[in-house]
């Protein structure tokens, strides 16, 4: 008998142990705000944050899919309060699911990243099958 059970789940082996999560992901512009007919997605490295609050894009990103904003956020760090941009945008994980029409904020990040996922972002949200 056949086992047709799916799977919505990737693996990462380092070689050592490590105290940060970083993948691929790929970031593309939501259906709702996307004018061409079919969606593009761009390969950015991503860091996966148990304890955030926000998804983060950098300006890299901002500029790579030529988005405009569609609100503004507080944001508290730990330079203060401050108001931000955000976007939706729509993320494709390594196990080609994408996680569709997610709210993200404008941010700094480290050098090795350009995109920092809420876990529970990944994990609690209805998700579609990417076309990248």
């Amino acid at each position: 008998m056949r086992n047709d059970t799916y799977h919505h789940a990737f693996r990462i082996s380092y070689p050592r142990i490590t105290n940060r999560l970083i993948t691929e992901c790929a970031i593309a512009l939501p259906n709702s705000t996307n004018p061409e007919p079919s969606k593009v997605f761009h390969p950015f490295g991503a860091l996966w944050d148990t304890g955030a609050t926000n998804s983060v894009i950098t300006k890299k990103v901002v500029e790579t899919l030529r988005i405009s904003p569609t609100g503004i956020a507080p944001t508290y760090g730990v330079h203060g309060r401050s108001e931000v941009n955000t976007y939706i945008v729509d993320i494709g994980l390594l196990n080609r699911i994408c996680i569709q029409d997610v709210v993200v904020s404008e941010g700094l990040l480290m050098a090795d990243f350009d995109v920092l996922i809420v876990l529970a972002a990944a994990c609690c949200r209805p998700a579609a099958a990417a076309s990248a």
